[in-house]
């Protein structure tokens, strides 16, 4: 399982994050912020920074659950990245940006939401299973409840 961090410059995968992003979480990070506690600001504006206003209901949701599918690929053997943990070496070697990318459009479509909405909340936490270390990490995440998808539920019926 470590060997799935190998390869994977956190500085580099910082780089392809849109620039406001970039520099939110620098700052953060200076700022001594909670690895995780910037993971849920990051889920409120994943695209824009993670300074802006205007949470959506559906941001708490969204980092939890991004976490549960980002441990299953990172900390287990099972699940439905066993197929993308067989090829990562390869995604690796043409570029560790391509298989972060790989992993964040197969969590997205889990999770039903588009993976350019999760491919921050995705490059942010290989950031921090490379900064804190894979088994911290896994051990970490295990207490994520398990989510399964952060749209609504269509039998759920609102008034």
């Amino acid at each position: 399982m470590s060997a799935l961090l190998e390869g994977i410059d956190a500085e580099e995968l910082l780089q392809h994050m849109p620039s406001s992003v970039r520099t939110s979480l620098e700052t953060l990070e200076r700022a001594g912020t909670d690895w995780n506690a910037v993971g849920s600001l990051l889920a409120s504006t994943p695209t824009a920074g993670v300074a802006m206003t205007g949470t959506g209901q559906w941001t708490a949701t969204l980092w939890e659950a991004v976490k549960w599918e980002f441990r299953s690929f990172l900390c287990t053997d099972a699940g439905p990245y066993e197929e993308l943990r067989t090829e990562w070496e390869a995604l690796k070697q043409k570029s560790p940006a391509l298989a972060v990318g790989s992993l964040s459009t197969q969590i997205g479509a889990k999770l039903g939401v588009a993976s350019g909405v999760v491919a921050p909340l995705v490059c942010w936490l290989f950031v921090v299973a490379r900064r804190i270390g894979r088994d911290d990490l896994c051990l970490t995440l295990s207490t994520a409840p398990s989510i399964g998808s952060v749209l609504p539920d269509p039998h759920v019926r609102r008034w």
